[in-house]
């Protein structure tokens, strides 16, 4: 497994059983904070980047796809995860209920406007190019070099194998909020 610059790879090896069981209710999780940093460090992580392989035995997953997001909420921290450009939203009192983005971060963009991707990308012989959309606006593409697909509009994605010969992958990004009254 490779090193997710987003979680503190020192904690990966190690294993923390909670002493309680997961009790999931509709609003949170029960479970102390120690135990739910591991299975943001592992469980979610190890989840999200093997659903390639499982699903490779019902599906043809060569050229399809898809982001994903999981958001695990506890009571002083929300654990969020996200593959590609599907993101999370939360709404606040303080703000007149104004939306927040909880999976916006300067540096982790799934893009190939992101220079980090975009350098995993050309490195693994794949290309971008910009096109115009149905819309008629101009969006950046990643291809396989020299050809007209896959054509994804993301860096990361759960399936598009094809693409993830050409440096997309399927590895989250995970950021954790601290929640408070705000």
């Amino acid at each position: 497994m490779k090193n997710n610059p987003n979680i503190d790879n020192s904690r990966q090896k190690s294993t923390i059983a909670p002493k309680l069981p997961l009790k999931a209710g509709p609003k949170i999780l029960k479970i102390d904070d120690k135990a739910m940093k591991e299975i943001a460090d592992n469980a979610l992580l190890n989840k999200i980047i093997t659903s390639n392989k499982q699903e490779l035995e019902k599906f043809d997953l060569n050229l399809s796809g898809c982001s994903a997001t999981i958001v695990i909420q506890t009571p002083t921290k929300l654990f969020i995860s996200w593959v590609g450009d599907c993101h999370a939203m939360l709404c606040t009192k303080e703000r007149k209920f104004q939306a927040v983005k909880l999976t916006q971060h300067k540096n982790v963009v799934h893009s190939p406007l992101n220079s980090m991707e975009l350098r995993r990308i050309y490195s693994n012989k794949g290309e971008v190019k910009t096109g115009l959309t149905l819309s008629g606006d101009k969006k950046p593409r990643v291809y396989v070099r020299g050809r007209m697909y896959p054509g994804l509009s993301t860096t990361r994605s759960l399936g598009d194998l094809l693409a993830h010969n050409i440096g997309v992958t399927s590895e989250p990004s995970i950021i954790i909020h601290k929640v408070t009254k705000e």
